[in-house]
């Protein structure tokens, strides 16, 4: 059974980013629109969300400021390689967990 219940956001073009996902650690929900996120987050016990790369229609912000609305305690990490250090500073201030751009490693 797995450990960690992991809401994976991100448009259809973006690739996984080469994450390997262990079926033992994680239970993976990856949703490809903020409304499914919401909804599965209205309605499901989540541990974490990692957003990777954007969506199409709306911002990195949008999405932070809605996702956090909803559950404000979870944490949400976000993972592109265009994300820009001040973006990312902009991101961590409103309340987002970590933030992984261009040049950062997964250790």
């Amino acid at each position: 059974m797995p450990l960690f219940k992991l809401l994976l956001v991100a448009d259809r073009t973006s690739p996984d980013q080469g994450f390997e996902w262990s079926e033992e650690r994680f239970d993976v929900s990856r949703v490809t629109s903020l409304v499914h996120a919401v909804q599965i987050l209205q309605t499901e016990e989540v541990d974490g969300i990692l957003a990777i790369g954007g969506l199409a229609d709306c911002t990195r912000i949008d999405v932070l400021e809605t996702l956090r609305g909803v559950s404000p305690d979870l944490p949400l990490v976000f993972h592109d390689p265009e994300l820009t250090a001040l973006e990312a500073g902009r991101l961590v201030r409103n309340g987002a967990h970590h933030c992984f751009g261009m040049g950062d490693s997964e250790e």
